[in-house]
């Protein structure tokens, strides 16, 4: 009798449940729909308040075990959106919904890195502006026309100092001379001379003489205007003597050297005003210089032809410009190399 009365206690359960599930508002694979509460519809929200979930009796029998899903019975929903699984039960009543997405890490404050130590630099080098250098003086070659005024210089007169030893009381000579200048740089110059000189020599014979002279001329300070040179040569020499008053000429001919210094003051680029004193030293070279010298000592009787003397002179130069020749212009580019 007791297990009759058993198995009608679920029968009539179902009975009293058909209304309800006839109503649709008992979800599916419940027992009871007093033991399990109504949603509201799709689209409405539940209502706030709390209601106490009806708790099965002692003599209700248990429910079965939910089975495990099968692979076939899983479907996916769209992770980027809900970030669940929902799993439909084997039984086809409950729905079980698995949250599957990943624990969310915290969000970590972005520290920004440490600011980087500043970097030390050296100062810049200074920069040095070199000023370009001054334009280069190019030497000049010239050449130079020289006329002069000159005036011999000689021995003391007779009766004044030594014993009366000296020039005669009547010596005296003067004349003009003219010059040929090369200079082919301002510090060096070649000059070719030729004077005439008359009037009565250390012996006062009256004679009648013309030199010519080739000297080397050096000038200390040539871009300044008044310019110190320095001269010295050879010199060739023909004077027609009268060794007797009213008789006939003597020709002698002498050999020697010269040398002296001087000033020229550049006036303008064309001109030059100079003076100079040379001095001399030369002998007789004639076939008669062995037979009557040209200087005789009275009281001793000694005889030379050797003699020395001086001119002083007074002149201008006048200087043009000439062309270079290949010579020239090489000496010039390899000295400027030199000193650049």
């Amino acid at each position: 009798m007791r297990r009759t009365l058993a198995a009608l206690v679920p029968l009539a359960a179902v009975a009293v449940a058909r209304p309800a599930l006839a109503d649709g508002k008992c979800p599916p694979g419940a027992w009871f729909c007093a033991d399990v509460s109504v949603g509201p519809p799709a689209g409405e929200h539940a209502p706030a308040e709390r209601k106490e979930s009806i708790k099965p009796s002692e003599d209700d029998p248990p429910a079965p075990p939910p089975k495990k899903p099968r692979g076939r019975d899983v479907k996916k929903i769209d992770g980027s959106q809900s970030g669940v699984v929902e799993v439909p039960a084997s039984s086809g009543g409950t729905t079980i919904i698995i949250n599957t997405a990943p624990a969310t890490p915290p969000a970590q404050p972005h520290r920004l890195p440490p600011p980087a130590p500043p970097v030390k630099r050296a100062p810049p080098a200074p920069i040095r502006v070199v000023p370009p250098p001054p334009p280069r003086r190019v030497d000049r070659s010239e050449w130079g026309f020289n006329l002069r005024l000159e005036g011999a210089m000689m021995g003391q007169k007779r009766g004044a100092m030594h014993g009366g030893r000296g020039a005669d009381p009547d010596a005296s000579m003067g004349g003009l001379g003219i010059g040929l200048r090369a200079r082919p740089v301002r510090s060096f110059a070649l000059q070719l001379d030729l004077d005439f000189i008359g009037g009565r020599d250390y012996n006062g014979y009256r004679r009648q003489e013309v030199p010519m002279s080739i000297n080397a001329m050096v000038f200390v300070n040539p871009r300044s205007k008044v310019q110190v040179y320095f001269t010295g040569g050879l010199g060739w020499s023909t004077a027609e003597v009268e060794t007797q008053p009213g008789g006939p000429a003597e020709k002698w001919t002498y050999f020697g050297l010269q040398g002296g210094m001087g000033l020229e003051w550049r006036v303008s680029r064309g001109l030059g005003l100079g003076f100079d004193v040379i001095g001399f030293i030369r002998g007789r070279t004639d076939e008669a210089a062995r037979v009557r010298p040209e200087f005789v000592d009275p009281e001793t009787g000694r005889a030379t032809n050797t003699s020395g003397g001086g001119l002083a002179r007074l002149g201008a130069t006048f200087y043009w410009l000439r062309p270079r020749t290949a010579a020239i212009a090489s000496f010039s580019e390899l000295s400027t190399r030199r000193h650049g």
